[in-house]
C-alpha cells in the first residue's frame, strides 16, 4: 500500500507541473486569458503535495528548487522575443512549487524550535 501512496504523490506533482507549463505557455502566447483563479488552483495544490509529498530527508532539495523556480520567473522576463512566455510558464510553475516548499520549511522551523 506504501508504494502506491508514493506513486500518487509523484504523479499528483508532475500532473500539477505538466498543468503549470500547458496553463503559462497559453497565457503566455495569447491564446487563453489570464484567469484571476488559475493562481490560486496551482498554490493550493502545491500546499497539498507539500504536505502529503515531501520526506524530512528532501526538505533541502525541496526549498532550493522551489526558490530558483521562483526567481527563474523574473530572471527569464528578460529574454528576447520570448521572455514574456517564458516568465508566463515559469510564473505558473512556480505558483505550484513554491507553496510544496512551505509545509517541508514550517516542519523544519518547528523542529528546530523545539531543540
Amino acid at each position: 500500500p506504501l508504494r502506491y501512496v508514493s506513486d500518487l504523490k509523484i504523479e499528483l506533482y508532475i500532473i500539477g507541473f505538466i498543468g503549470a507549463v500547458v496553463i503559462g505557455l497559453f497565457e503566455g502566447l495569447g491564446v487563453m486569458p489570464a484567469w484571476s483563479w488559475v493562481p490560486w488552483v496551482l498554490v493550493v495544490a502545491g500546499l497539498l503535495i507539500g504536505f502529503i509529498n515531501v520526506a524530512s530527508e528532501e526538505t533541502v532539495v525541496i526549498m532550493v528548487a522551489a526558490l530558483v523556480l521562483g526567481v527563474g520567473a523574473g530572471v527569464l522576463a528578460n529574454v528576447p522575443f520570448v521572455g514574456s512566455i517564458l516568465e508566463s510558464i515559469f510564473a505558473r510553475i512556480a505558483f505550484i512549487s513554491v507553496p510544496v516548499a512551505i509545509p517541508p520549511a514550517i516542519k523544519v522551523l518547528a523542529t528546530k524550535l523545539q531543540k
